[in-house]
């Protein structure tokens, strides 16, 4: 991050004159599935695209990189907290509109596993294997969520963003590329809503398909547990087929392997858990590494985390 041009009461009072909501000093525990994290010196939390955009633009003015933060489903804030600004999109963001029958708008802070739920009581099929996905819209867009052979690439038809300048700009799926768990939206820019396109069905096949893929999630994660989901993206290996990371870890006999308070899930290998919530973001980091030690000594692997650790430390 560049160094800032403004002190930290300089920039809430930059905040405050323009109307966007922030705090100071709050829990980022609070604001990750993990439940880990020390305090995150500024949360700004904007409830319209357009203080938005007015964050964006004052930021950009400042030279401030923000943290951008959306469900907390695979971020987790440093022991020591974070001084960089993290935004967060406020309620304002969390609005679903069906318009055409299967075309359906939708604000990126809405939560995913409940627009999969609300879709599939509707009769409309497309992310029925969303139904167990922890995250926001825009998380879900923005890494390519996907699970049971499908991703929402395939159902997006437009995504809106606010570049790092406080421009909005809305592009087709077409003017994007998509792959395993990447999107082509510029990293710096903030998904504010997205189109999607359902095929229309009928209600008892959505549901149960949606039930089968929720059920199977449950029997074979530890989806009780504060976690961040899966911990690696699936490693491809030397004849170019994409490996489970899970079953990569599980043959290595790395399931109960602990660190402190963070553990690798008995259930799942590609799952780190906090199952006595005492564990620290250096507890996580710590096992992540010994994981990919022994992957690239043992198998000759590369685990790349899907978790991210903010180490900005106040």
């Amino acid at each position: 991050m560049r160094e800032a041009k403004a002190t930290t009461s300089e920039l809430f009072a930059a905040l405050e004159a323009e109307g966007v909501s922030a705090r100071q000093n709050v829990s980022g525990a609070r604001y990750n599935t993990f439940s880990i994290g020390g305090a995150l010196q500024c949360l700004v939390e904007p409830e319209s695209t357009s203080l938005l955009q007015k964050t964006m633009a004052l930021f950009e003015l400042v030279e401030v990189s923000p943290i951008v933060l959306g469900f907390g489903s695979n971020s987790i804030f440093s022991d020591a907290g974070v001084r960089t600004p993290v935004i967060r999109l406020g309620q304002g963001f969390r609005h679903t509109e069906y318009t055409k029958g299967t075309l359906c708008r939708v604000g990126a802070a809405t939560s995913l596993m409940t627009l999969s739920r609300k879709a599939s009581e509707m009769g409309l099929s497309g992310l029925e294997f969303a139904g167990g996905i922890p995250g926001s819209v825009g998380g879900a867009i923005r890494m390519n969520a996907g699970a049971h052979g499908s991703e929402i690439c395939e159902v997006l038809k437009s995504v809106t963003f606010v570049t790092r300048k406080g421009e909005l700009v809305t592009a087709r799926r077409d003017d994007l590329s998509f792959s395993y768990r990447q999107a082509s939206i510029p990293t710096d820019a903030i998904i504010v809503e997205a189109e999607l396109e359902f095929t229309a069905s009928d209600r008892e096949s959505t549901q149960a398909a949606r039930q089968k893929h929720l059920q199977y999630r449950k029997d074979t994660q530890p989806l009780t547990l504060p976690s961040a989901g899966s911990t690696f993206r699936n490693p491809t290996g030397e004849d170019g087929v994409i490996l489970p990371a899970g079953k990569v870890l599980e043959e290595l006999g790395l399931k109960g392997e602990r660190r402190g308070g963070a553990m690798v899930s008995q259930l799942h290998a590609n799952w780190i858990v906090n199952p006595e919530r005492e564990a620290t973001a250096s507890d996580v980091r710590e096992l992540i590494e010994f994981c990919q030690q022994v992957v690239r000594e043992q198998k000759g692997l590369e685990l790349r985390p899907e978790v991210v650790i903010f180490e900005d430390q106040a």
